[in-house]
């Protein structure tokens, strides 16, 4: 096993880092949120899944080879 340099951060403690500096910044009042998704979204979602389900189907079915 390797062991680590003094300059090494573990990608835990890096996702920490970040995940502090995003909640920071969300907490900030002048942060704007994206729009919530519309009908339209999740109609195209579903279709996506759809399609992706259909296709594996027909993979394992043979047709698509």
């Amino acid at each position: 096993m390797k062991s680590k340099g003094k300059n090494e951060v573990s990608i835990e403690q890096m996702i920490y880092d970040e995940t502090e500096k995003r909640l920071v910044a969300m907490a900030d009042e002048s942060y704007e949120f994206p729009p919530k998704a519309t009908a339209a979204d999740y109609i195209a979602i579903g279709a996506l899944v759809g399609v992706c389900v259909l296709l594996v189907v027909l993979c394992a079915a043979g047709v698509i080879v």
